[in-house]
């Protein structure tokens, strides 16, 4: 993809910030969803990418039409605000934000971003994140560019509670259209869960394996980020199910199947928060089935209106974790009509930030809420 800097400026500008974790399916689809947010709020797009490669940029959905900038070009971009028209529009990255204190440099230039931009009576827009290793320092630095911010959005209310600004609302990536025919057959149980934790126990290959057999589920693992391939493929071979790792596919071809395994599932089974929620919307019923699973997915579900999906499958019997997993397929309906809600509460949240956003001389308070 090229890199380069126009001249023409129009009234609507957009800057956008889109670094993150890559390769990663789930980072780049927020990031993704959060350009779409920057294009609807004006054109054209300046996006700073940072280290990207050219295979998240196209992921995410930049083209050769957009002013693309790199790590290098940082001065540039800065230079592009202090050029740019009165009144465009800031749309920082959704997802995790790190708080610690050697991330002090990013949220510097976060800080300095967001100054400049309001100094040309710009928007800043901040989609809904959450709070990483929340530092006291840090959190302070950042709390001064939540004041200068004209949206502020939260993916689980702990985050909203230790800054007291902003409005809890569903991940960003609920936005994303939902697809999968739901008459469709469903005749897969989906699993996908992180080779950096813990290995299920025998009781729960025993519960998954008797779940799948009293429904009539063919066992599939899957891998939605490549440093769990080791993990799925062991999986499979416990669970005598069929494994799908990358191969020699890139992340594009890798999430388009994806997309075909979850519009085929009945369940999928995962600690990864973006996993559940793609999955989800392809219409399976989300489950996080793991020992010691960390907060993140109940609280971010919370957030989206999604309750009782997690269950800690440390020490649980056999017969406990099936019953959960009874009890989730059970649920199929109302579990279905909640993700639907929090894509529809989401798409309200979009039309109202484009709203505010370019060269509009209110806010909503209900999206700042200081």
């Amino acid at each position: 993809m090229t890199t380069f800097s126009s001249d023409e400026q129009s009234e609507n500008k957009v800057f956008v910030t889109l670094t993150g974790d890559y390769p990663n399916i789930g980072d780049a689809l927020i990031r993704r969803r959060s350009l779409a947010w920057a294009r609807m709020c004006g054109q054209p797009v300046a996006a700073f990418v940072g280290r990207a490669p050219d295979m998240w940029c196209r992921q995410i959905g930049l083209t050769t039409q957009d002013d693309l900038y790199r790590q290098k070009d940082i001065k540039a971009w800065v230079i592009a605000m202090l050029r740019a028209p009165r009144g465009f529009t800031l749309v920082l990255e959704p997802g995790e934000v790190d708080l610690r204190l050697n991330q002090y440099k990013w949220e510097t230039m976060v800080l300095l971003f967001s100054v400049l931009t309001r100094l040309k009576g710009g928007r800043v827009i901040r989609p809904p994140r959450s709070l990483s290793h929340p530092s006291r320092a840090m959190t302070i630095w950042h709390k001064l560019g939540l004041q200068l911010s004209a949206v502020v959005l939260w993916r689980e209310s702990d985050s909203r509670t230790l800054v007291r600004t902003g409005r809890v609302v569903p991940d960003i990536a609920f936005s994303e259209a939902p697809y999968g025919e739901e008459s469709s057959p469903r005749p897969r149980l989906l699993i996908s869960l992180r080779g950096l934790r813990s290995r299920p126990s025998a009781a729960w290959e025993e519960a998954v394996r008797t779940f799948a057999r009293n429904q009539g589920l063919t066992i599939t693992c899957i891998a939605q980020v490549r440093q769990d391939e080791v993990r799925t493929a062991e999986l499979a071979s416990a669970l005598g199910g069929e494994c799908i790792d990358f191969g020699n596919r890139d992340d594009m071809e890798q999430e388009h199947l994806l997309r075909r395994m979850y519009s085929e599932g009945a369940v999928v089974i995962s600690d990864r928060l973006h996993v559940l929620i793609l999955g989800a919307l392809g219409g399976c019923i989300p489950c996080e089935l793991v020992p010691k699973p960390s907060n993140k997915v109940a609280t971010h579900f919370q957030a989206a209106g999604i309750t009782g999906i997690t269950q800690d499958a440390e020490g649980s019997s056999a017969a406990t974790m099936l019953s959960f997993l009874n009890s989730i397929h059970g649920r199929r309906d109302k579990i279905r009509a909640e993700v639907m809600a929090a894509h529809m509460q989401l798409k309200d949240i979009e039309s109202r930030v484009v709203a505010v956003s370019p060269l509009s001389a209110r806010e909503d308070p209900d999206l700042v809420q200081r």
